[in-house]
């Protein structure tokens, strides 16, 4: 359900020990986070889309040097794959995502808990696997070599990834002394 205010992800209060990198990380974490799911909730970008977005997200923490995990929501004939070459091009690939390390704990970025009630709706037997060093030029790849659900609107594809990164140039912008 689509809401004006996006908290998928708590918000940080700065700790005595974190300094102002730290802090500027998680803000812009918790930003993409609320914009992924503007287009989640208004765009429907994860019934056809999240790939692209995982491959968007990918590009902008590489930027900042930010460490992160592509996800696959994997179901059916691929609980027991490991590989994510082959995962990512089955048809029982139901969602990609990105995770991130804030606070020592992993968040993914984006709200999948549409994919989780399908799940538990229609006792779907799935496993959700952390793939690490997986570029963003790797998932740009598979969005563009396999189908994915039609409910998305590619056309939208250009006004997320400027809203992304208009976030992201915000951080990349020093902050003044």
């Amino acid at each position: 359900m689509y809401s004006d205010e996006y908290y998928y992800l708590p918000i940080f209060v700065m700790d005595k020990g974190n300094d102002m990198k730290h802090e500027r990380k998680r803000l812009l974490i918790w930003e993409l986070a609320n914009k992924v799911n503007e287009f989640v909730y208004k765009k429907y970008l994860f019934c056809g889309g999240c790939c692209f977005s995982a491959f968007v997200l990918a590009e902008i923490l590489d930027k900042f040097g930010i460490k992160y995990r592509t996800v696959l929501f994997q179901s059916y004939d691929l609980i027991h794959e490991h590989d994510f070459n082959n995962a990512i091009n089955s048809n029982d690939c139901d969602h990609v995502a990105i995770e991130v390390t804030l606070d020592g704990k992993q968040v993914i970025i984006g709200d999948y808990s549409d994919i989780t009630k399908y799940y538990d709706t229609f006792h779907v037997e799935h496993v959700t696997r952390r793939y690490r060093d997986i570029t963003p030029k790797m998932l740009k790849k598979a969005y563009y070599w396999n189908s994915w659900n039609p409910r998305y609107k590619t056309k939208n594809n250009r006004s997320f990834r400027n809203a992304m990164n208009k976030i992201a140039d915000k951080y990349l912008t020093p902050v003044a002394a």
